[in-house]
């Protein structure tokens, strides 16, 4: 797991010369280029599932070179095992479309979000069929499928993967139609 720490600092009498992040106590990188004021960040790669503590501890310029360090905070590096929601839009369920001549072209919607992986591909299924797949998805916003159709009776769904490695899925409710 990749993570960015973001702190920002400034010094009211002599300018910030290094600032260091500390992981568990024990120094993990240290920052010589501070801009004071606005956010500067850490980015530490390769976490693995557990608690940790971080710092960051920052040197002034001045003949005392005062240095000041922030409080510890705690964050947990936990797995996803949490699926995406999905929450089917429209047609709504046991609604009659009308048909006209052939086929009918159906708008199945859908929304999707994922509280910590993002959302992989989502998939339409008629009648216990996959029919159409989406990897582009943009969570929280309505997705569709557009399906022509002809007479007759379906069931329709939508099952959402997440991109995490366990690879989470979420299948919404089951509606009918009608065409």
């Amino acid at each position: 797991v990749d993570i960015n720490f973001t702190y920002n600092v400034t010094d009211l009498i002599a300018n910030v010369t290094s600032c260091s992040l500390a992981i568990n106590g024990t120094l993990n990188q240290t920052n010589f280029t501070i801009i004071e004021g606005i956010s500067n960040n850490f980015s530490v790669t390769g976490f693995n599932e557990g608690f940790y503590n971080w710092s960051v501890n920052c040197t002034d310029a001045s003949e005392n070179s005062n240095i000041r360090t922030t409080a510890a905070r705690t964050f947990l590096i936990a797995p996803d095992v949490d699926p995406p929601i999905v929450q089917l839009e429209f047609p709504p369920n046991n609604i009659q479309l009308p048909n006209s001549s052939v086929a009918a072209n159906i708008t199945f919607k859908y929304n999707v979000s994922d509280f910590a992986s993002g959302v992989k591909n989502c998939s339409l299924y008629i009648n216990n069929t996959i029919n159409n797949s989406d990897i582009t998805i943009t969570e929280d916003t309505s997705q569709n499928f557009s399906v022509n159709m002809s007479d007759g009776f379906y069931s329709w769904y939508v099952n959402c993967t997440d991109n995490s490695p366990n690879y989470n899925f979420n299948i919404s409710e089951t509606r009918n139609l009608t065409i």
